[in-house]
C-alpha cells in the first residue's frame, strides 16, 4: 500500500517515466494487475504511447482507466437501467419546477423561463460531485438562520434543497443517475479481483473532485502500490509537510500544489505509508524548443532578462476581435496542411474560455472544410496547458 509521489515541472517527463515503468512490469513474468488512472480525454493517447513501446506487441495485465470508465467497469457494466441523458436531466428539472412553483419562494416566479432548468441541472450535477446531500443544504440553511442579513442567501437554498430532493425522488426508481455512480463505485472496489494487489499509477490530473477523491482513497487502500504524478516545481513547496504552507495563489502551480496538499491530508487519514518522491529536474519534452522552455520557466517574470527571441516556433498575433482570431486560426490550419504536408490530429486549438469561441469556431472551421471536434477541460491549469503545447512540437498550433 506504499504510496510515492512523482514530482516535475511542465514537459520534465513525468509521463514518461510512468509509462516506462508500466512496460517494465509488463516484461516480467507476473500475473499481478496493473491500473493506469489519467483522464477521460486521455485514455487513448496513454494506451497508444504504451503500445508505441519497442519492447513489447502488447498487453493483457495493464487497464488504462478514468473514472468513468472505471464506474462502467464495476456498476454499470451490469445494470439493466437506463441511464438518463443531459437533457433528460434537465426536462426532468423543468417538470419538478413546473409542478412545484407555488412552493418555491425565489425561483417560482421564473419556474417557466428559459434557461434557469438548465442552470439549475449544473447545480444538481455539482452537489453530486462534491457528495452533497439535501441533508447537507439543511446543514447550511441552518447556519444560515443566525445572519438575519442573509435572508435571500437561505431562500434560494431552501429552494434548491426541494428542487434537488425532487429529482432524486423522480430519477432513483426509474433510471441509473450518472452523477451518482462515482459514489457507488467507491463500495464495489475493495471486492474487485482487477483491483486487489494491482500496481496503480495516476497521472495527468491538475485537482479532484470529492468524489474522485473518494474513490482515489478506495484505491490507495486496496492496490499494493501506487505512484502519483504531479506537475509542479517541487523547490517551491514543502514536499515533507505540505499542510504548514499555504500556496501562493499568483504561482503557476497554485492548483496542482492544493492538490498534493489535500492528497497528503487523505492519504495520512488513511494511515498509509508515504515513500520518498522521485524528482524530476531534466527539461526532456522542451529540448526542441528554447521558446517554450523560456515560457515555462519565465511566464510571470516581466522582468528584461525573461525577454528572449521567439523565433518561428512562437507567434503573437493581434485581432480586432474573437472572430477575426478564428478566421486568422483556420486561414493558418490550411497553409499548414495544403503547403506544409501536416495533417489535421497534428494540430490543436486552446482556448481560456471556450464558449467564447465555440460559434465562431464552428462556423470558420466549417467553410474551411476542417474536420474538428471540441472537448472542454474545466480543471486545466496552466503548468497542464504548457504541457499540452509542448506535446504538439513543433509549431502546430495556434492560442488565442
Amino acid at each position: 500500500m506504499a504510496i510515492q509521489f512523482i514530482f516535475g515541472r511542465s514537459g520534465f517527463g513525468k509521463t514518461r517515466h510512468c509509462f516506462g515503468e508500466i512496460v517494465d512490469c509488463l516484461l516480467e513474468d507476473s500475473d499481478q494487475s496493473l491500473l493506469l488512472l489519467v483522464p477521460a480525454q486521455a485514455t487513448y493517447q496513454a494506451e497508444k504511447a504504451i503500445l508505441n513501446d519497442d519492447r513489447i506487441a502488447g498487453y493483457n495485465r495493464l487497464n488504462v482507466l478514468s473514472f468513468e470508465r472505471l464506474a462502467y467497469l464495476l456498476h454499470s457494466k451490469n445494470i439493466a437501467a437506463k441511464q438518463i441523458s443531459p437533457i433528460g436531466q434537465e426536462m426532468i428539472v423543468h417538470r419538478i419546477l413546473r409542478q412545484n412553483a407555488d412552493r418555491l419562494s425565489v425561483f417560482g416566479s421564473s419556474a417557466v423561463q428559459p434557461g434557469l432548468a438548465g442552470e439549475l441541472t449544473k447545480t444538481i450535477i455539482e452537489l453530486h460531485r462534491y457528495c452533497q446531500s439535501p441533508g447537507d443544504i439543511d446543514e447550511l440553511i441552518k447556519g444560515l438562520e443566525k445572519d438575519k442579513s442573509s435572508e435571500s442567501t437561505k431562500l434560494k437554498f431552501a429552494d434548491i434543497r426541494l428542487i434537488f430532493q425532487e429529482y432524486l425522488k423522480f430519477i432513483e426508481p426509474k433510471f441509473t443517475n450518472p452523477d451518482a455512480q462515482l459514489s457507488l463505485v467507491r463500495k464495489r472496489i475493495a471486492d474487485s479481483d482487477f483491483i486487489r494487489g494491482a500496481n496503480l499509477w495516476v497521472d495527468g490530473y491538475a485537482s479532484f473532485t470529492t468524489q474522485e477523491l473518494q474513490i482515489l482513497a478506495e484505491l490507495l487502500k486496496t492496490v499494493s502500490e501506487s505512484k502519483i504524478a504531479l506537475c509542479l516545481d517541487p523547490t517551491a513547496l514543502n514536499i515533507d509537510y505540505p499542510e504548514t504552507d499555504e500556496p501562493d495563489p499568483t504561482s503557476l502551480f497554485c492548483l496542482t500544489e492544493k492538490t498534493y496538499k489535500e492528497l497528503v491530508e487523505l492519504i495520512r487519514r488513511c494511515k498509509l505509508p508515504i515513500s520518498e518522491p522521485i524528482i524530476l529536474e531534466e527539461p526532456l519534452r522542451f529540448s526542441a524548443a528554447a521558446g517554450l522552455a523560456h515560457i515555462e520557466q519565465n511566464i510571470f517574470n516581466l522582468g528584461d532578462k525573461a525577454k528572449i527571441k521567439a523565433g518561428e516556433n512562437i507567434r503573437i498575433i493581434s485581432a480586432a476581435n474573437a472572430r477575426g482570431e478564428a478566421n486568422y486560426v483556420a486561414r493558418q490550419i490550411h497553409d499548414l496542411v495544403r503547403n506544409k504536408k501536416f495533417r489535421f490530429r497534428d494540430i490543436a486549438i486552446v482556448a481560456s474560455d471556450i464558449e467564447d469561441y465555440q460559434h465562431y469556431l464552428e462556423a470558420v472551421l466549417t467553410d474551411y472544410n476542417i474536420p474538428f471536434f471540441i472537448t472542454v477541460e474545466n480543471r486545466c491549469s496552466s503548468a497542464r496547458l504548457l504541457n499540452f503545447l509542448a506535446l504538439l512540437l513543433p509549431w502546430r498550433l495556434a492560442i488565442f
